[in-house]
């Protein structure tokens, strides 16, 4: 896992690199802006969670928030890496075969089978999973607040039930 402080280098230089993918897609004419607000949603995340680490580098959220972040510069995470130095050299081992899944997986209240779990046959055999509650801006905890099952996952939060609001997660995997 990457420290809140190497996450924080990384997002610093991969909201530069966005801004110019961004630039070189508007030159091109053709290329896919759908991302358009990503540099200054990358640049105010980094700020928070900045603003967070100055003043308590030990906030017990800090890192999820921190993990959210590097989830935002995904795209360009390697070639941040490779600048900052970060990277101390290495191998990139490209994957030889795919899951078939868009991550994140966007979830709501209506995709739940009851009233905490959510089934969804893809996602039994992936590896790491990373879930975001939307409404609380946070990625929840594996070990206390949402559990894998046979079938998908279970939200252990107290209270929790899908059936009573609207809720909104996603579901992160990385392989």
């Amino acid at each position: 896992m990457a420290t809140v402080a190497n996450i924080l280098t990384l997002a610093n230089i991969s909201s530069y690199l966005c801004v110019d993918d961004l630039e070189i897609k508007r030159w091109l004419k053709g290329g896919d802006r759908t991302q358009k607000n990503l540099p200054q949603l990358i640049y105010m995340v980094r700020k928070n969670v900045q603003w967070q680490y100055d003043q308590d580098p030990a906030e017990s959220t800090l890192q999820q928030s921190a993990n959210y972040l590097y989830s935002l510069c995904n795209k360009y995470v390697f070639e941040a890496t490779q600048i900052s130095g970060l990277g101390g050299g290495g191998t990139v081992i490209s994957p030889t075969t795919s899951i078939g899944i868009a991550s994140p997986l966007r979830i709501t209240s209506t995709d739940f089978a009851s009233a905490t779990a959510w089934n969804d046959s893809r996602i039994v055999s992936t590896w790491n999973l990373q879930v975001f509650w939307n409404d609380t801006q946070r990625f929840l905890d594996p070990a206390t607040e949402w559990t894998r099952t046979s079938t998908g996952i279970t939200i252990d939060i107290p209270g929790f039930d899908s059936t009573t609001s609207t809720y909104t997660f996603y579901i992160f995997i990385s392989i």
